[in-house]
Parts: C-alpha cells; structure tokens; sequence
C-alpha cells in the first residue's frame, strides 16, 4: 500500500516541531533519539534512532538512512525538516536530504557558521561584537571557556582550566568568559531579510561539570529597544551574507546593553516552544513559508504572556511508572517503563506570567513539584521492587542533549 505524503521531521528531541506542524495542519513522521508519548501523538509515525558510538550525542547514520528511506521515501516526502543533530555531521544531514525537498539550510551553510575560525572571521568582518575568540590553547587557560565544535545544547562547555588533556586541532575552540545576560533571539530568515519572533533568556543548569547545559528559557524577555534594534541589523547584515533562510536563533551576551554573539544556531531552536502559540498555523508553517521566501508574521503584535520552561533532570535512577500521571504542563514525555538514568533529563515543565518573574516563579513551583512526584515514586520502587536500573534507555547527560535542545 502506498504511503500518504508527509514531511520527514528529524531532530535529537522532535516533539517541538511535530506539535507545531500538528497546529498547522502538516502531516509528519519523525525520527528522533527518543519518540517520546507525546511526540507520537503529534505524528503520523514516529520512530527512535539509535545513538552513534562515542561521547558526543548523535545519531548513528546508517540507522538513521535505513529509517528515513522506510518511513518516509522520497517519493512520499513533502520536505526534510531539521532540527538539532546535524551541526556537527553535515555529511549525514546531505545524505538524508538525496531526493527530498530541505526545508532549511542547506550543509554548507552550517558548515560554515560551525567552523569557529570561518565564522568569527565573519563576525569581525560585518562589525558584529563577540568574546575574544582563539583556536589554539591558551598558554594561561584562566579566564577561558572550551567550546567544542559544532556542539548544540552547552554541555560541551567547561572552563578551560578543567580540560584533563590539550585538545587536538579542529576539536573545538577557546572563549574569553566574559559578563552579561545570556540570551537568545529567535528569528525567521528568507535569505536576505529577517523577522525577529522574540529575544528570550537563557537558564543554565548551573552546577559542575555541565554548568552551561542548556535547562530551560524565559521569554520574551526585557531588552532595551535599541539593543534588540542593534542586534536585528547586524544578523540581518550576516543573513544577507550567508543566505539563511527559515527559522533560526542567535546566542548572545549582553553586558551593559552591549550585544556580544555566541553563535548562530542555523535551524529551529528550542525556544519556538516559547512563541508557537501566538502564530495561529504555528511556527513550523512559518518556518515553511521563510524557506520559501516569505516571512509571515504573526496575527497580533499586542501584549503577550510570558512563557518559560525547564528540563528536569532526574537526581537518581528511576523507571517511570506505568501510569507517570504527568501533569499537562508537562512535555517530551517518557514511555512507561522506561529506565532513566542520574543525570538524564525526564521530561519539561512549562509555565507562564504577565511578566518574567512570574513566569519563573510559577516555573520554579512546578519543576519542583515534579522532582518531588519522581522522588516518592523512586522511594516506592526501591522499598516494594528493589529496582536499581543498570542499563538505562536514557543516556547521563554527557551523552545528551536534553528532552528539547537548545
């Protein structure tokens, strides 16, 4: 039997994507790390990819070709649609765009805003401020952040005092730590021109050694007007320059209303989640339609709430129960029986105010509340079954990217 057309979506964590494609109306198969309850209920078909050997999350390629080519052939395929994973393997990313329409940028575009010295080179010459920036190792590493190349979701991160051994060449690159509000801005892109979705902050998990793992964001946030005018000129500048289209996000530091850039994520990030709501057809349609060369904007441009969300991380080994009873503010939910390991994430919590610190404080409530329901049910675990889970389907956080990468 001949399969419906859809869009082939494939991120590390799909959800995202796959519930605003459902808002729009667009049919979906996903392929993600982890084919979470809710993801599938979004899709048509959702299946998980293995994870590549090796430190660094990703997905194993062949398994990942074998899948795509089963569950969405080319022939039945509306477009490619990516999110995080192929940052660091453009390779794969062109193997699963053969004989389908890509939805967003294409290899080469990635490759070269990933290439550190291609892409501060870059910076440097549209004006565009960003930390001090160097490839090979400090010969005084204090003061320095060790970045590993074309990485997603800041876990790669560490102070560069704490590297065990002198990374080879090519491996990543060195950072000067400097002050400021981690942002991001969100922004749509038809090759020349953008349209700025939202500026949002960043929460990081804060405690050693994945300190500057993404956990979570608060948006919009307060910015000075003329900060987040400043900001849209000098992307704008690079868009025209790199031919970006879709939807993609900035990272950037802003210390005494100076913008200073990360990095540029060249493809939908994790704060869509904190904006889809307010595009009536959803971020994904307009991510289709900026790949086409339109920017939509959104029905109202009145006041919004503010919305947040965070990842929970579990603080000990846990299998979720048959029936989780997670509440509906919660999302990228883990199937029944699944074991969990310490350090992996389990689910994100949403939450929303009239400004950022009520948003935050309800945030903080219900993360809480959830830490709390997975520490009664480990404490059932062990006291009635003994459970010690020794070869979790979660992966510790050094080999992921959390439930929604940032």
């Amino acid at each position: 039997m001949t399969s419906p057309a859809s869009f082939l979506v494939v991120a590390h964590s799909a959800r995202l994507l796959a519930q605003s494609a459902a808002r729009g109306g667009h049919p979906v198969r996903v392929l993600d790390l982890f084919n979470d309850t809710d993801t599938g209920r979004f899709a048509q078909r959702a299946e998980a990819v293995n994870a590549r050997a090796g430190e660094a999350p990703g997905f194993d390629r062949q398994d990942l070709l074998r899948r795509a080519a089963r569950l969405c052939p080319p022939a039945h395929c509306l477009g490619l649609v990516y999110g995080a994973g192929f940052e660091d393997d453009t390779m794969t990313l062109g193997l699963l765009a053969r004989g389908r329409v890509l939805l967003g940028n294409c290899p080469e575009v990635i490759a070269r805003l990933k290439d550190p010295a291609t892409f501060f080179a870059l910076l440097d010459r549209l004006a565009i401020a960003h930390p001090e920036t160097v490839l090979s190792t400090p010969v005084d590493r204090r003061g320095w952040l060790y970045k590993r190349r074309g990485a997603t979701g800041g876990s790669h991160v560490i102070n560069a005092q704490s590297l065990e051994r002198i990374p080879a060449a090519g491996e990543g690159y060195f950072q000067r730590r400097v002050p400021g509000r981690n942002l991001s801005m969100l922004f749509l892109a038809d090759g020349r021109r953008l349209d700025v979705i939202g500026i949002s902050e960043q929460l990081t998990l804060r405690r050693q050694p994945h300190r500057y793992a993404y956990a979570g964001a608060v948006g919009p946030a307060c910015v000075p007007s003329t900060v987040s005018r400043t900001l849209r000129d000098r992307i704008e500048a690079l868009v025209a320059e790199t031919g970006l289209v879709g939807c993609n996000s900035v990272d950037f530091l802003l210390d005494r209303n100076r913008p200073a850039v990360l990095e540029i994520n060249p493809r939908p990030s994790a704060t869509m989640d904190l904006y889809d709501a307010d595009w009536p057809a959803g971020l994904f349609d307009a991510h289709l339609r900026a790949c086409a060369g339109e920017l939509p904007r959104r029905a109202s441009r009145g006041a919004r709430r503010v919305r947040a969300h965070a990842i929970v991380y579990a603080s000990a080994p846990i299998r979720i129960a048959r029936d989780p009873g997670f509440p509906a503010w919660c999302s990228d939910l883990p199937r029944a029986g699944s074991a969990v390991a310490i350090d992996a994430p389990v689910c994100t919590v949403h939450a929303e105010g009239a400004d950022p610190a009520g948003a935050r404080r309800q945030l903080v409530r219900r993360r809480r509340q959830i830490e709390v329901k997975l520490a009664e049910q480990r404490h059932s675990e062990e006291t009635e079954h003994g459970f010690k889970p020794s070869a979790p389907e979660r992966e510790p956080r050094s080999r992921s990217t959390g439930r929604i990468a940032a």
